[in-house]
């Protein structure tokens, strides 16, 4: 008796056999390349047609054929049917490499459109986000078939989204992705002797993993800087910057606070060791905020409030001149814990208000849960166990859900203090 598959193999070859060669049967199968149901426009131009009303009349037919259904302006096919179709493209090697090679340029341009942005700053990654399952499946593609120059670009544009994407979801697994394009991408430099590309995507692995911050990440990151570090000269030199910057982190993470202060020095001797000519003034700015903001997380860390709420509170002020909204932000939280320190707590309050707002209209939800912490911190204090509870247990639901298991578990370790 056949099966219910060979049911539907036997529908999907009778439906296209007679439609070969046709508009509707080269649109069936461009839109199985899609891992999400892509736009109309985004179908057109991948197929290649030219004539809009054309291609809404063969997607009719394929609606007719229960190829296809149209909801919510996308057009859409059962799993079992983009399996068929993606087999019946492969026997088709022309119009594949026609429209694969339209389908990834197609995302390049979109990519670099909306993409390329400033990770370390708040950034609309609206159109990225609608489209970022079908930029997966067409990065995987890219390494499979082994084209390394499109990888390499695809990396420049999204990174920044992957980054912001720590912010607002579980970076365990939304990192995934990006943490073996980035392990594929540096092996695929190496044996091309790209050296500036391994470094930075080496190096850019081993500071996903540092964020991460679990041991066996940390431990593998370890490795990656070592790597990186090596190759470091073949970076421009914000770059090597910034790698040192990472690497001191990696120590902080450790509670390493004098080589992270060794590699932060290491920074610093860069950055002022430049001329105009090799960072931009602004860029040189940033860089020597950020490691301001390191240095005033070890004098935290230490005990050493008074020297930490200088550093934070000129970062604070330059970030503000600058516009640098997220590290204003971010030295405004580091305020708030020293004043928490001090007994000012009427000032941490103020601080920690004006933060929680600013993180939960940026959809900060990292930001938002260490400023949750903060304020079951002062409320413990304040002697408001009650309200103490309810921002701990928020801010644990938060690291959970980022995927934090550190903090996870340092919250929880504050939670059995407010209830002791």
């Amino acid at each position: 008796m056949p099966t219910r598959g060979d049911f539907c193999r036997f529908y999907f070859e009778s439906s296209v056999e007679q439609k070969k060669g046709q508009l509707h049967h080269k649109l069936l199968m461009a839109l199985s390349l899609y891992a999400k149901p892509p736009l109309p426009e985004i179908l057109y131009a991948v197929t290649g047609v030219e004539n809009s009303l054309d291609a809404a009349d063969g997607l009719a037919k394929l609606q007719q054929l229960s190829l296809v259904n149209y909801r919510q302006g996308r057009y859409r096919m059962l799993p079992l049917t983009r399996e068929y179709a993606l087999s019946e493209m492969a026997s088709n090697s022309e119009f594949e490499n026609y429209a694969r090679n339209r389908w990834v340029n197609w995302y390049l341009d979109f990519a670099r459109q909306y993409g390329n942005k400033d990770w370390r700053e708040w950034q609309n990654y609206q159109h990225l986000e609608q489209e970022w399952d079908n930029l997966i499946e067409v990065i995987e593609w890219c390494i499979a078939s082994k084209r390394y120059n499109n990888v390499c670009k695809f990396w420049n544009y999204v990174k920044c989204y992957t980054y912001s994407l720590a912010y607002r979801q579980n970076r365990l697994s939304s990192w995934d992705a990006a943490l073996l394009w980035l392990e594929w991408l540096s092996e695929a430099a190496i044996s091309r002797q790209d050296l500036i590309t391994a470094a930075e995507a080496i190096g850019s692995r081993a500071w996903k993993l540092t964020l991460i911050g679990q041991q066996s990440h940390l431990a593998l990151a370890n490795d990656l800087f070592t790597q990186a570090w090596e190759l470091h000269q073949h970076l421009t030199l914000d770059m090597q910057v910034d790698l040192a910057i990472h690497i001191g982190v990696w120590h902080i993470q450790k509670q390493q606070f004098a080589q992270a202060t060794h590699w932060l020095n290491q920074a610093r001797n860069l950055l002022d060791n430049s001329d105009n000519s090799q960072i931009d003034s602004y860029i040189a700015i940033r860089l020597s905020l950020h490691i301001l903001y390191y240095q005033g997380e070890i004098y935290y860390k230490t005990d050493n409030y008074n020297e930490s709420k200088i550093l934070f509170k000129q970062i604070f002020k330059q970030a503000q001149l600058i516009g640098w909204r997220r590290a204003s932000l971010l030295a405004k939280d580091f305020l708030a814990d020293i004043a928490i320190k001090q007994g000012k707590f009427k000032q941490a309050q103020n601080y920690l208000t004006e933060v929680l707002q600013v993180a939960e209209n940026n959809q900060d939800k990292c930001s938002g849960a260490y400023t949750k912490r903060s304020l079951a911190r002062l409320e413990r204090k304040l002697g408001n166990f009650n309200t103490a509870q309810r921002w701990i247990n928020e801010a644990i639901i938060d690291f959970e859900t980022l995927g934090m298991k550190t903090e996870v578990l340092e919250a929880k370790a504050l939670l059995q203090v407010i209830n002791t």
